[in-house]
Parts: C-alpha cells; sequence; structure tokens
C-alpha cells in the first residue's frame, strides 16, 4: 500500500484503510461526489492518477488519492483530489487550494475536491469555505461526511466498495449483511480485508448476530470467511493448549 507524506497528521489505521477504498476503486469518488452535488458525467474510463500535486522549488504535497475521469476519447474532462480527514487540520487549509491548481495545470481540466470526514466535527470543519485572499476565488470542499454515506440496499448499481463505506458509517446488521453478500465476488485478498474491516466496525451485539449467520447460514459460506474462522478456531485452540501447559508448569513448580 502506498503511504503518503505527512507533515502534519498521523497514520492512523482508520485513515488508511478509507483511502484504500478510493485507491481499489477510484469510482466511489464519483458515486460520493453524485450523491453530494448531483455530479452526472458521460464517462467512459475512471482511473488513479498521481497523487504527487509538488511543483518546481515547492515544498511536497501529496493527496490521499486522485481520481482521473476520462471520456470515449480517452481525454480527461474531469479530475477529483479525494482527502480523508479522521481529525481536524489548519494547515489542509493552505494545502488544499494548492492540490485543485497544481492537478488542474497537469491535467489542464476541472478539478473537485472530495473530502470524506469520519465524524459530524470533521465534516463541519471541513465545510468550511476556505479564503485565498484572492477576489472571489474561495474554495468550497465538497464534503461527504459519515452521515451523509447511503445505506446501501444491494442494488444491482451499488459497489463493493461503497457497501463496505455504508457498513462503516452506519454499522448495523443489515448493513453488514448487504456488504458480506457483495464482497463474496471480489479477490480473495480484498475480500479478506474487506470482511475483516466489516466485523471491526459492529458492535459486540452485531458482531455476534452476523458471526452466527457466517458459520449457520449456507447464504454466507464464502471460502474466505471459512477459512477466516478456520484459522481463528485453530489459534485459539493452539492459545488454549498453550495456556493448559503454562498452567500445569505452574502447579508443577508450586
Amino acid at each position: 500500500m502506498e503511504r503518503r507524506v505527512l507533515q502534519r497528521e498521523t497514520v492512523s489505521f482508520d485513515h488508511e484503510i478509507l483511502v484504500e477504498l478510493f485507491r481499489n476503486r477510484p469510482e466511489l469518488a464519483v458515486e460520493l461526489i453524485a450523491v453530494s452535488v448531483g455530479f452526472d458525467a458521460r464517462l467512459d474510463r475512471v482511473e488513479l492518477g498521481s497523487i504527487d500535486l509538488s511543483q518546481v522549488i515547492s515544498v511536497e504535497y501529496r493527496a490521499d488519492a486522485v481520481v482521473l475521469l476520462r471520456d470515449r476519447a480517452n481525454d480527461v474532462i474531469s479530475a477529483v483530489v479525494v482527502e480523508v480527514q479522521t481529525t481536524t487540520d489548519v494547515a489542509k487549509h493552505l494545502s488544499w487550494p494548492q492540490y485543485i491548481t497544481a492537478l488542474r495545470a497537469r491535467e489542464g481540466c476541472p478539478v473537485m475536491l472530495l473530502v470524506v470526514a469520519t465524524d459530524d466535527k470533521v465534516a463541519r470543519w471541513a465545510r468550511k469555505p476556505i479564503e485565498t485572499g484572492h477576489p472571489k476565488f474561495v474554495l468550497e470542499p465538497v464534503v461527504i461526511g459519515f452521515d451523509d454515506v447511503p445505506t446501501v440496499t444491494g442494488a444491482p448499481n451499488e459497489t463493493h466498495e461503497l457497501a463496505v463505506l455504508s457498513t462503516l458509517a452506519h454499522p448495523t446488521v443489515e448493513a453488514a449483511r448487504v456488504a458480506l453478500a457483495a464482497i463474496q465476488a471480489l479477490p480473495a485478498d480484498r475480500s479478506t480485508l474487506y470482511f475483516d474491516l466489516i466485523l471491526r466496525a459492529l458492535d459486540p451485539v452485531c458482531k455476534a448476530v452476523i458471526e452466527a449467520e457466517m458459520m449457520e447460514n449456507y447464504e454466507f459460506q464464502s471460502a474466505f470467511a471459512k477459512k477466516f474462522y478456520g484459522q481463528g478456531r485453530d489459534e485459539g485452540r493452539e492459545e488454549g493448549r498453550e495456556a493448559g501447559e503454562l498452567d500445569g508448569a505452574r502447579r508443577a513448580i508450586l
């Protein structure tokens, strides 16, 4: 996983895994912008671009993700800078306008800034207009807070990453069921990662319900789930055996 260079922000698991959703499926950025501002474009291809937005004789600027939108002639018609924020960071009000202008100059196309915020406080901060000092040059980021993430229903047009993000934002049994059903078609490495994320997002009660269904309901008897639970049982038995041997040794010493 490529990690960006951070000047003020400490890399966290929650930050990196949300960024990974966009790296695995850049179309997710377009889907979220459509939810927020109704963006609609006739696209032939969506792909990741270089996250390096530095300029000559400049400090290093790296966005979390850059998404390029191409038409049928393979021309870049628009671009999206994706930033995941788990905390507020006043330095971003200086760097975000740089991201927009640098990418616009590099690709020669309109550019949008999409900020994904993990809580209400961060979302409110990210929505504040950024005054650059130039008349009428005010940057208003497109912000998706977890409350803004749509709840997936399992419709055919909903994507795997959107289902996972929906479960992280709305960690219910129903959301987890939809996401788990969706990710089974993915390659093993991605499905296993998402499976772990979904369970991690649930509270103990919801997690227990899903774990029981995964073991008992044929609908969720996927290969990666069997492997995951098989490893868990083996590790549990091994830990139990080692604990028993250690307890026996202690008793012998006493």
